[in-house]
């Protein structure tokens, strides 16, 4: 299965937007699969800084759960492996 495929567990339903698709692209290790993902954000609402409210994709593969979103002016990419989720 090639990176930008997607998995048999993941819906075909799901409506790709430029999140993901460049997740997919630019993102992916060798070996890993995007098992699903969904629109959220990250952030504070009134956030300043660090802090600001950044709207993107929660994607979760079969080796880390990511939050991911690519503007313009760059790109944020939180990543926790599996292992460390309890």
């Amino acid at each position: 299965m090639l990176p930008n495929e997607r998995s048999s567990g993941e819906s075909m339903k799901q409506q790709d937007n430029k999140h993901i698709i460049t997740f997919r692209q630019a993102k992916l290790k060798p070996g890993e699969i995007v098992e699903h993902h969904l629109e959220g954000w990250i952030g504070e609402m009134m956030g300043k800084g660090d802090k600001t409210q950044r709207n993107g994709q929660f994607v979760l593969t079969n080796e880390r759960a990511c939050f991911y979103r690519k503007g313009l002016l760059g790109e944020v990419l939180e990543t926790i492996p599996l292992g460390k989720i309890t």
